[in-house]
């Protein structure tokens, strides 16, 4: 039921709703008949086979097949819990780039008392400085030759 490991988790994180339930991991939608289907609602801690049995009883469905119908719960639980999982190493690794590029500036900036920015904002505007005049060199240069070559 509603008090597995999980649950207790989630309950002293502050996670239950207002009637006490831990929030759904997920809604399976399930066929009943031609045209028609009921949802099986998944939350934190319950049991595939309780939820399975339950859903059987309200739509009348016959009992050998709640072994079927857990074992859905069961595999898409996984699923969705599996992409959560992979979903939060993302995150994780990307929060952990930031921080040491971060770290790695703040570093500088404290043994530096900011004199490292500046020298590189200084570099790098010398490079531009003098890439541009290089640019204006060349062509400088080849307008001269083909004044040169026109003669």
């Amino acid at each position: 039921g509603k008090g597995g490991k999980a649950a207790a988790a989630q309950a002293e994180e502050g996670g239950f709703d207002g009637k006490g339930r831990a929030p759904a991991s997920l809604t399976l939608s399930v066929a009943v008949s031609e045209g028609g289907a009921g949802d099986i609602v998944v939350g934190v801690g319950d049991d595939a086979t309780e939820l399975a049995a339950a859903f059987a009883g309200r739509h009348g469905l016959e009992g050998a097949q709640v072994p079927l119908l857990a074992e859905e719960v069961r595999r898409t639980l996984v699923e969705v819990q599996a992409m959560e999982i992979e979903q939060l190493r993302l995150e994780r690794d990307r929060g952990a780039a930031r921080v040491a590029a971060l770290s790695e500036a703040h570093g500088e900036v404290m043994r530096d008392g900011g004199s490292a920015v500046a020298t590189r904002y200084a570099l790098r505007l010398a490079d531009a400085e003098h890439a541009a005049a290089a640019r204006a060199r060349e062509e400088r240069e080849a307008a001269e030759a083909a004044a040169a070559a026109a003669r």
